[in-house]
């Protein structure tokens, strides 16, 4: 039903795979999928089209081009994580083990807080989050390369 608030969301979700999908994976162009909802009517009498995801919202955006770098951030993201799990583990060090788990719980909710109300405004949050989370992640891989080497 695209009456209540999750009927909604999920048109719009769906929407946002079209617009990605039927661009030829190239994304629509930076907004123009919540203009595409509007001027499709993808919710009759609708009087909002934001996408309320934001990582839907900027792969229908920008395809390709930013599925790849934030697969990529992903992936060096979860790489590190886990590396400073196993590492702490076997140097039996609490603290970069909690650390690293606090950097793996962070990648793992990011998906679902960018769910959450994501209108224009909440953009700018969602990309500083994923800017501290990046230097979150930096940060924890400099603090094992140094204890390394003074070992």
């Amino acid at each position: 039903n695209g009456a209540t608030s999750a009927g909604a969301r999920t048109k719009l979700l769906v929407h946002a795979w079209h617009c990605f999908w039927d661009s030829k994976t190239l994304g629509v162009g930076l907004g123009n999928s919540e203009i595409l909802a509007r001027d499709n009517e993808v919710i009759e009498n609708a009087k909002y089209w934001n996408i309320h995801c934001f990582l839907a919202r900027i792969i229908a955006d920008g395809g390709l081009f930013a599925l790849v770098p934030l697969c990529a951030i992903a992936f060096l993201m979860l790489r590190a994580a886990l590396q400073g799990i196993v590492e702490a583990m076997e140097k039996k060090r609490r603290g970069v083990c909690g650390y690293s788990l606090g950097l793996l719980a962070s990648i793992i909710i990011y998906p679902i807080v960018s769910t959450a109300s994501s209108d224009a405004q909440d953009i700018f949050p969602m990309w500083l989050y994923l800017a501290i989370l990046t230097l979150h992640c930096a940060c924890a891989h400099s603090c094992l390369q140094s204890e390394r080497k003074s070992i």
